[in-house]
């Protein structure tokens, strides 16, 4: 597969000193969900060609290998992706998640239809903020030209794991020669998760049991002070939730069966889970 080229870095100091302090850790690689995709352009058509189109089938599990299909000709076809204003070939897609996450690379499908190939990405910059807003990094990003001969996303891996991102601005600065935004899907990608700086620790992975599970859940932890269980959107789902000295004891009745991830705040530090929901027997 073709990755595509950084050509171009700008790192604040901050972001410098914050991640040296970080310790490391080994974690495998998580797709992001977000929680909202907007962007500063509107559709060409707004029936089937809209923004939120960029996440359907977006789950944790979703990889530069899985492919989505372009729309035949010049047939718009709902769910397939995003096409911009006639006529707009620059503007900005923003990316913003329920809580600070850390983004180790970028996953893009480029092109909506099959036979308007050149009106894929070619540069953009990405804008990585913090929870008040404030920039924590820049990135410049070249993409290859979209290719009817391939339908898996194009990765690119940032040079730096950046940590405590709410929201990520996709400034498109030029295509490959069409004159409007074409695209079938975005997504980032992380090597932790939750992970963020001032004030954010590095996560660590917790087992919690029984997984799969059904109906309730044991996160064997002392000293949880709290426990937030999100979907694969991104969003909090409600849960009982009972605190033991050595364990927390979650509890529901009506979960759709899937996975859901498991934030979790203890006195020493924050740590994460994954957890499979099955259906009841």
């Amino acid at each position: 597969m073709q990755h595509p080229t950084l050509t171009r870095l700008t790192i604040t100091a901050a972001f410098l000193a914050a991640i040296a302090c970080i310790p490391t850790a080994v974690f495998a690689q998580t797709t992001l969900v977000p929680l909202s995709v907007t962007a500063s352009v509107a559709p060409f058509n707004s029936n089937v060609g809209t923004i939120e189109n960029l996440t359907l089938g977006i789950t944790p599990a979703t990889s530069a290998s899985t492919a989505f299909p372009y729309a035949p000709g010049n047939q718009f076809v709902a769910g397939i992706g995003f096409v911009a204003l006639y006529g707009t070939a620059m503007g900005t897609i923003t990316y913003t998640f329920v809580d600070p996450v850390s983004i180790s690379g970028m996953l893009v499908w480029n092109a909506y239809f099959d036979f308007e190939l050149d009106h894929s990405i070619r540069d953009a910059q990405l804008i990585f903020r913090d929870e008040d807003n404030a920039v924590i990094v820049t990135y410049m990003l070249t993409m290859p030209q979209a290719s009817t001969a391939i339908t898996t996303g194009h990765a690119a891996d940032l040079p730096a794991e950046v940590q405590g991102v709410k929201q990520v601005d996709i400034v498109i600065n030029t295509l490959w020669g069409g004159n409007d935004i074409s695209l079938r899907r975005i997504a980032f990608v992380s090597a932790g998760k939750n992970v963020g700086i001032g004030g954010y620790d590095l996560p660590e992975q917790v087992t919690a049991y029984p997984n799969p599970a059904v109906d309730r859940l044991t996160i064997p932890v002392e000293g949880i002070t709290a426990v937030r269980m999100t979907d694969a959107t991104g969003r909090v789902v409600p849960v009982q939730v009972d605190h033991f000295r050595d364990r927390v004891e979650l509890h529901w009745s009506q979960l759709t069966p899937g996975v859901y991830h498991l934030l979790i705040n203890a006195e020493n530090g924050t740590m994460v889970s994954r957890v499979l929901v099955g259906d009841r027997p």
